[in-house]
């Protein structure tokens, strides 16, 4: 009855039976005190002197050889960002530290590091919707005597290790300084938006400050 039940009870945790070897070895260092190491064995279909002898060294040879390599490439991924590439144990070769590619692979899947190759195609801007653009109060008056009395305001794109993110800046053309910023991963109205909000926070300027955009902003003036 006891067997039964304590099979029973193991068989709920499917998902250690999906795993492999090694987690099922830990599920069962970790349920000792509850189950008996027999029924555990014949539950998850592994073999007992396997766990004893997982027991008195849980790390395998290959995984303590593992551990040599693996501290040169997770320094490396950090200091570049994650763009640390499986080429580069070429560069661990000329070190003294021999490594195949497969074994890169393998170790940086392991660890959860990814080799970024490039950043994807550049970003383009097509045609849509023309809007209708406000009078260009500015002129091209780009000479003002005093501050907060005209800003202008454009967006480009940053290449970022998350991808293309789109920057927008308002300067103040009497100081040339930026007063606000925002930056998101679409170029559309809503960027300059809390870029102007951003400077109209920061700067509280008087009601007849003027915003000057260009066409493709998407923010014109006011």
């Amino acid at each position: 009855m006891r067997r039964a039940t304590e099979e029973r009870t193991l068989k709920k945790g499917r998902r250690v039976l999906c795993q492999g070897v090694k987690a099922k070895y830990a599920f069962m260092q970790a349920h000792c005190g509850e189950f008996r190491v027999c029924v555990m064995c014949r539950v998850l279909r592994v073999n007992r002197a396997g766990y004893y002898a997982w027991l008195r060294s849980p790390d395998s040879a290959r995984a303590k050889e593992d551990q040599r390599p693996l501290g040169l490439i997770t320094p490396l991924a950090g200091q570049r960002q994650c763009l640390w590439a499986s080429q580069d144990y070429e560069g661990s070769a000329r070190s003294g530290e021999r490594c195949s590619r497969h074994r890169v692979h393998r170790l940086m899947r392991t660890e959860g590091l990814r080799a970024q190759v490039g950043y994807g195609r550049k970003p383009r801007f097509h045609g849509g919707t023309q809007c209708k653009a406000a009078a260009n109060l500015l002129d091209r008056q780009f000479d003002v005597t005093e501050p907060d009395t005209a800003w202008a305001s454009d967006f480009t794109f940053i290449r970022t290790h998350a991808g293309w993110m789109y920057l927008a800046v308002v300067i103040d053309l009497f100081s040339r300084q930026v007063v606000g910023w925002a930056m998101r991963d679409r170029a559309d109205t809503e960027l300059v938006v809390q870029a102007v909000l951003s400077a109209v926070w920061r700067r509280k300027p008087n009601a007849g400050c003027l915003v000057h955009s260009g066409p493709r902003v998407g923010l014109h003036q006011r």
